[in-house]
């Protein structure tokens, strides 16, 4: 009874481990592209507003002006969700495996979060 007992547990502990390692897949899917799309969104942002720059050097109207300073804000709220995102994302690193870049130079307290950055 016993054995059965432990097979059973056994059975369950991989039935939970396989759906959180599915829910840690599909996180991280959702995090790459939440990244890409804010990326690409700033990038197309910041396009229109250096257009609009420089339709407003040409033509002078305010218009244009008021164009280029308010794409270039989106540009800088998609930016802001980018640098966000990556924060967290190092953070998390960071706490539970230790930061990639400390592992690389060689630190030998790179498990030490407080260290890493010092």
């Amino acid at each position: 009874m016993r054995a059965l007992t432990e097979l059973l547990t056994v059975f369950v502990a991989a039935f939970f481990g396989f759906f959180a390692l599915v829910a840690s897949l599909i996180g991280t899917v959702v995090g790459f592209l939440v990244i890409a799309v804010a990326g690409f969104f700033s990038a197309a942002s910041l396009l229109i507003a250096l257009f609009a720059g420089v339709m407003f050097t040409f033509t002078g109207k305010h218009h244009d002006a008021v164009l280029a300073v308010g794409y270039s804000l989106y540009a800088a709220g998609a930016f802001a969700v980018v640098v966000v995102m990556l924060f967290y994302r190092d953070m998390g690193l960071t706490r539970f495996r230790g930061h990639p870049e400390a592992f690389a130079r060689g630190a030998p307290d790179a498990q030490n979060p407080c260290s890493v950055y010092a």
